[in-house]
Formats: structure tokens, sequence, C-alpha cells
């Protein structure tokens, strides 16, 4: 029942979901000579209705999750990203650009994972990358730093990351994402000017990875998760953390985390009051806080909005 279900729900996703992104493509990239076709045919309102859908569908999708999983615990490790997803896609309703990105990125995570349950029933012994290579600790750490710049150079490059009529290279990409996970402040393009909402939200994430330290932060989702790190990762910490044993790691990484989220909520709440006093409305003034204050803790000065920080513009 439990497999049927999971059947099921991919299989909604793939000819619901999958057929809005092939209309969108078609409609939107030219994929097709129009003249070929009749010339009254309106594919917008059809579209439009889709894509209304398409948040739906995922919510659907996500419940159908939910009920396969024995506990909740296992369906957030399990299914963050989709939750992630369709949180995205429900504060952009209505938007077919952003709903048709962020579908694409799902149904191929759908599709990556499809037969994931039924490989683990086989019993095969399980190798990470890091044991396959036989990497030593700090060669980890610079792979997971090499993986998260080819990740973001990736989600720069998209159209939803550039502002309106603005086209970021791969060279701009690549080192906007270089300087964001390795922290060194520096720019090749103005920041307000010509990222997006979505661009800047991925900037964040960036810094925000780069300065705890992607080790720190998995080190400290796996506490949250009341999980134990394996061995490989224990030794990944030691040497990056410089600590003798487990409980110092532990110790280190919650002190790490927790005063970096307090230093930086109370600079987002002081800097949110100062640009309210100086004109901006609050959501914006709340925004702005909060990346002024990630970037002051986290980067150095050169990493901000073009101008002064009272005529940032989006």
């Amino acid at each position: 029942m439990l497999a049927l279900l999971k059947r099921f729900s991919f299989a909604l996703e793939f000819f619901y979901n999958g057929g809005f992104i092939a209309l969108y493509s078609i409609v939107n990239f030219s994929l097709v000579d129009w003249t070929l076709l009749a010339a009254n045919t309106n594919y917008g309102p059809l579209l439009q209705r889709m894509g209304k859908g398409v948040p739906l569908v995922l919510m659907l999708v996500v419940v159908m999750n939910f009920i396969r999983m024995p506990d909740i615990a296992q369906f957030f490790r399990r299914y963050i990203f989709s939750l992630l997803i369709l949180a995205a896609t429900l504060i952009s309703w209505g938007d077919l650009e952003f709903c048709f990105w962020f579908t694409s990125v799902h149904i191929l995570s759908s599709i990556l994972t499809l037969f994931e349950e039924d490989i683990r029933k086989i019993r095969i012994e399980r190798t990470t990358l890091t044991s396959l290579f036989k990497l030593p600790p700090a060669q980890i750490v610079l792979m997971s730093f090499a993986l998260w710049i080819a990740i973001g150079t990736v989600l720069f490059m998209l159209p939803i990351s550039a502002a309106p009529n603005v086209t970021i290279s791969f060279v701009d990409a690549l080192f906007m994402a270089t300087s964001a996970s390795c922290v060194t402040g520096l720019a090749t393009m103005s920041i307000g000017n010509s990222l997006s909402l979505f661009g800047q939200m991925v900037l964040l994430v960036l810094v925000q990875i780069g300065g705890l330290g992607i080790m720190i932060l998995y080190g400290s989702m796996a506490i949250l998760a009341g999980k134990y790190m394996p061995l490989k990762e224990r030794v990944v910490m030691q040497d990056l953390l410089d600590a003798s044993n487990m409980d110092e790691i532990i110790v280190m990484i919650v002190d790490i985390v927790r005063y970096t989220i307090l230093i930086e909520l109370w600079g987002a709440i002081i800097l949110t009051v100062g640009f309210t006093l100086e004109g901006f409305e609050f959501g914006r003034s709340l925004y702005l806080g909060f990346f002024h204050s990630i970037m002051a803790f986290l980067l150095l000065k050169e990493l901000s909005f073009s101008g002064n920080i009272t005529t940032i513009t989006f």
C-alpha cells in the first residue's frame, strides 16, 4: 500500500507538474513554430490555471509522503527540500516563472530519488564519496566548499537570480559564489541592482554557510536531529575545530551557532529600527536589517549594496 502511494504521488507530480513545465517551455522558449498552429490559439489562460494548480499538487504529494513515513522526524529529514519548494511556490503563487523553475528543480529531485527506497532494501554495503576516494579530513572540507561554490554558481546563473534586464555571466556567477562561500567580501557587480530577491537569498545562504563552515553546519544539524555523527565526520570535526573529544565538539558547535544567531538577531533588530526611522516601510526595513546584519557579521564591508546605506534600491 505504501509503495503504491509513493508511485501514485510521483505519477501525479510527473504528469501534472511535468505537463506545466513542458507547456511553459514550449510557449516561452519558442520550441515550436507557432505559425503551424491555429492563429487564434491562446495558451495564456491555460498556463495560468495550471500554474495555480502546481502548488496544490506539490502539497498533495507532500501529504502522501507524510502518510508513508513512520514518524515525523524521518519525514522532515527526508522531505525538508520538498517543504521548502512548497513554501516557495505558495509565496510566489501566480508567478509562472518562479513556479516553472521551482517545479523543475523539485521534479528533477523526485526523479533522482524515485527508486531510493527500493535500492535501500537491497543488502549492499553502502559507501560514501569520501570513503570511496579515501580523502583525508582537510580534503573533505575543501571538496565540500568546492561543491557549494559549484551549486552557488549554477543558482546565480538562473534567470530568476538576476534583476530585470540583467544577465549574469558565468565568470561573475563563479566569482560571486566563491567570494560568498569563502567570505572574502568582494563582488564584481552591484548586489542591489544586479541580483533579484531570489539571487540575494542565494547570496545570504552561501555567506551563512561559508561563515559558519559546512562541517559546523552539518554537526549542528546532526545534534539538533538527535543523531550521532559517524566516525569519519568526527575526525573531520576534530581536525577542523582542534578538539580532542566528541563532548568538546558538541559544546563548541552549540556555542558557535548560538552566538552567531544571537549577534545576527540583535544586529537585525537595531538595523531594522534604523531603516524604519530613515523612512523605509517596515517589511523592507526588516529584510534590509537581516541582510546587512548577516553581511556585517560574516563579511567585509565591500560586499554591500551600491551607494550608501540610505539609498538602497530594489
